[in-house]
């Protein structure tokens, strides 16, 4: 079982509210939780593929204002680039 699969079951338990969350479960969310690696870092140059962006902005260079990271319901690693509103799901990039 991957990581992220492991982390997301021990959050279905610790949403449990009928029995407190043991220690060895609290240790491995913890442990899981600090082991996520961002794909692409700050100053990378990537180039938009496979999705509808990618067809408007065709060969056109970005760069990543900051290091990629899960979105608020850490489901999606997204990422910030430069002069693009919003950030982007990493999924549709690739490393120029």
């Amino acid at each position: 079982m991957e990581d992220y699969q492991k982390l997301e079951a021990l959050r279905m338990n610790q949403n449990d509210h009928t029995r407190p969350l043991r220690q060895d479960e609290f240790e491995e969310i913890q442990r899981l939780a600090n082991c996520f690696k961002p794909k692409f870092k700050k100053g990378d140059k990537v180039k938009m593929v496979k999705c509808g962006e990618a067809l408007m902005f065709k060969d056109k260079e970005w760069i990543c204002r900051g290091d990629s990271f899960k979105d608020k319901y850490n489901q999606f690693e997204v990422v910030f680039l430069e002069n693009y509103a919003g950030w982007f799901w990493v999924e549709y990039l690739e490393k120029i």
